[in-house]
């Protein structure tokens, strides 16, 4: 079987292209510029002159919750967010709404996720390949706390940033990610019998 000859590789670029065509932003100013997984198989396929795609107007932008922003004219409905808020979180705030090109990972009913059973974990944020769910950026809120002599800054870890500094720093016997959740070598935290495994502690 192969899978890299000039044939594939043309419906690769092809499929690229396509995504390309409906992604809206442009590259170099984008959040995840130089993290995006749609960036990088564009480069592989294709020329640097024909991956910054044009902008978009029939996206959507909104700062959804607290913790997170979602720009819909960036998803290229890959459902990660979907599964993972739906197997791993087992919140299911997240689904896919209208069909085609109208298609969207949001909640149902046109909600926003303040409004559903979002959790705010950022586990959506975490497996989404390009800017379409982002983490809301706090930077200069904090530096004005900190330079504020009249307020002492406390900082606190939240959960979701321990979870994703537990899939750096795994101990040995704990298993990776799979579809099917975290599962642990060890006994005593979670089993396969499980019916909502969650993301690994620390």
């Amino acid at each position: 079987m192969r899978t890299n000859t000039p044939r594939v590789r043309a419906a690769r670029r092809m499929v690229v292209e396509l995504l390309l065509s409906d992604h809206g932003g442009d590259c170099q100013t984008c959040v995840r510029s130089n993290d995006c997984e749609l960036q990088a198989v564009a480069r592989d396929l294709m020329s640097a002159s024909c991956i910054s795609p044009a902008p978009s107007t029939s996206g959507w932008s909104t700062p959804s919750t607290p913790a997170l922003d979602r720009d819909s004219s960036k998803c290229i409905m890959c459902r990660r967010c979907i599964t993972v808020c739906s197997e791993i979180q087992a919140t299911r705030a997240l689904w896919a709404q209208d069909r085609g090109f109208e298609s969207v990972a949001a909640p149902a009913f046109g909600h926003e996720l303040a409004s559903v059973a979002c959790v705010q974990c950022g586990q959506c944020a975490a497996v989404c390949p390009t800017a379409a769910i982002t983490e809301k950026d706090h930077i200069e809120r904090v530096w004005a706390a900190l330079s504020d002599p009249s307020k002492h800054v406390i900082v606190q870890t939240a959960p979701a940033i321990r979870a994703g500094l537990g899939e750096c720093f795994r101990p040995a016997g704990r298993a990776r990610w799979s579809p099917a959740g975290w599962w642990p070598r060890c006994a005593g935290w979670a089993s396969p019998a499980c019916s909502t495994p969650t993301s690994p502690p620390i």
